[in-house]
């Protein structure tokens, strides 16, 4: 294990701590009630902010810096993971004190992920400034609230978001779920399909893409608040919750958060901080200032915008920021509230779709143009290239 990386096991009494070598690790790790592995530079500093933590929970902890002002930032790996007693069993001890800082934060982060029954997970800034949350529980029962999930892919990535999904859903929460290019074949875990307030669409046929499937899922609900979620990804047990409190506690009407990037192509765990302004952000050139898997947005402003276009695969999530730009209160939360898995041959990765592929590129600037013409008064969003456009596809959907 490298070197410098603090690994201490915590007994809940008084959260004394104790220093463990890797001999002893797998020997003795059941005496513990949490283990910490955290950066040597940051043990302290840690351990002093854990007062108060649920120790039930799997916990990222990240330092807090100031975000960005313009575009996203890369601010590197986590400083430190807090692993509950429940994740023991399946951690393969001799494994990890073989990998490098990198591999070892992605293996157990993807473990927590993973782990079924789900482990709640939680990031932390150090300092924290979360305990002025600590009623949010209880203040956005409030709202009604549609969670929507566009799904392509391995069943059990699908299976393993909506797990941590229902593991901190409220009474308040609908699930709107559509499988693109559905099959008889799925094979979508029984007792999902059973699950309260939870709506399967399939989608027949062709691939349709997540926009396509976002607009047909939103309009079979009515909550107050919809969430966008990527299939492949997590949110965080306190995602909802506070982005929720921030819709009643502020003026902003479409709001999104940090991201932590779980990398299966590098293995690796990354951090990235988005602007807290996104209408600040674009006075000037429009940059990549939300990330929309990340962000939720009232209902009445969504069918004010207009919503997504549906005749493209891929993109449409930033034409649509584009165009709420102009009517719309966008902010982004100052937390780490989603982990977005990045992985090959995804939307983003693919050769003939990446963020760096030809056709994106092209289309991004066409965009972007687009936007500044509007700003200048040159253009009407109507005849521009972030206009809302329709399919006219014919598609055969079945509820599950």
């Amino acid at each position: 294990m490298t070197e410098n990386l603090s690994i201490l096991g915590i007994k809940k009494k008084g959260i004394k701590c104790f220093s463990l070598t890797e001999d002893i690790l797998e020997r003795e790790i059941q005496k513990y009630s949490n283990l910490l592995i955290c950066s040597k530079d940051y043990t302290d500093e840690i351990l002093y902010n854990c007062s108060g933590i649920s120790l039930n929970e799997f916990l990222i902890f990240a330092k807090r810096i100031p975000p960005p002002e313009l575009t996203a930032r890369h601010d590197g790996p986590p400083i430190g993971l807090l692993i509950p007693s429940q994740l023991f069993e399946q951690i393969d001890w001799q494994q990890i004190c073989k990998k490098n800082y990198n591999e070892l934060f992605f293996y157990l982060v993807d473990l927590a992920i993973v782990s079924n029954p789900p482990t709640r997970i939680r990031a932390i800034q150090i300092p924290n400034k979360l305990q002025k949350y600590a009623d949010i529980e209880r203040k956005y029962n409030t709202f009604s609230v549609d969670i929507i999930v566009p799904h392509y892919g391995k069943e059990n990535l699908l299976q393993c978001s909506l797990r941590h999904i229902e593991n901190c859903k409220k009474d308040n929460f609908n699930i709107f779920i559509g499988l693109d290019s559905y099959t008889p074949k799925c094979l979508l875990e029984t007792q999902l399909l059973q699950l309260p307030k939870h709506h399967f669409y399939g989608f027949i046929g062709e691939l349709y893409g997540p926009y396509y499937i976002d607009q047909y899922l939103i309009r079979q609900g009515n909550g107050e608040i919809i969430f966008f979620q990527d299939s492949d990804d997590i949110s965080c047990s306190n995602r909802f919750s506070m982005i929720a409190n921030t819709f009643s506690s502020t003026k902003a009407e479409y709001i999104g958060s940090h991201e932590i990037r779980l990398d299966e192509i590098n293995k690796c765990v990354s951090l990235f901080r988005f602007p807290l302004d996104v209408n600040k952000a674009f006075v000037g050139k429009p940059g990549h200032a939300l990330l929309h898997p990340t962000s939720a947005i009232l209902r009445r402003k969504y069918e004010e915008v207009g919503g997504f276009s549906t005749d493209r695969r891929f993109g449409l999530d930033y034409e649509f920021l584009l165009r709420a730009y102009f009517t719309t209160k966008i902010k982004n939360v100052d937390e780490f509230l989603y982990i977005r898995r990045r992985r090959m041959n995804s939307l983003t990765t693919a050769d003939a779709t990446g963020l760096d592929s030809s056709i994106r590129l092209h289309l991004t600037k066409l965009m972007k143009d687009s936007f500044m013409k509007i700003k200048s008064g040159e253009l009407k969003i109507e005849n521009s290239d972030i206009r809302l456009r329709i399919s006219s596809n014919s598609v055969q959907i079945c509820y599950l």
